[in-house]
């Protein structure tokens, strides 16, 4: 059996290069998006936490966050009472982005999805949810992840 973290991987990549396309000219990237919507659901999210959110290092958040700061996308402001700590907030610009990156997002699941019965979504769904909820574990566990597949308990 083909492994299917190959497809789950095309898949990602074909989706950041259809945002980039469908996206271009109003300076967000494809990839930028996942952290706009972070940001503008929670203003004055660390970039730490945001890193943590979207599982990615914080060097990556970094460099992100300089190109949207750039963009007019976001701020960045040292928290006061620590100012090591940065807080990112969305700007009028990057709010005005959210109703186009929910479209692209809507666009890009029912293209991923067209043929599909609705019983076929619903399944597809929960057995989605099902290998986030294993992901998660991993990555908060790796040891008792690697325990569990040793022990046969998958």
């Amino acid at each position: 059996m083909d492994s299917f973290m190959k497809y789950i991987a095309r898949i990602g990549r074909c989706n950041n290069c259809y945002r980039d396309h469908v996206l271009e000219g109003t300076g967000l990237t494809g990839a930028q998006c996942p952290y706009l919507l972070r940001i503008c659901r929670h203003p004055g999210i660390s970039q730490d936490q945001l890193a943590k959110m979207l599982y990615v290092s914080k060097s990556n958040v970094t460099r992100k966050l300089e190109k949207m700061e750039k963009a007019g996308l976001i701020i960045r402001t040292p928290l006061p009472a620590d100012r090591r700590v940065m807080q990112v907030f969305p700007t009028e610009l990057g709010e005005s982005m959210l109703p186009r990156i929910g479209e692209v997002f809507g666009n890009w699941n029912d293209i991923l999805t067209d043929g599909f019965t609705d019983e076929e979504k619903e399944l597809l769904i929960k057995m989605l949810e099902r290998l986030y909820a294993n992901a998660e574990r991993a990555v908060s566990s790796p040891d008792e992840a690697e325990e569990r597949i040793r022990e046969g308990k998958n």
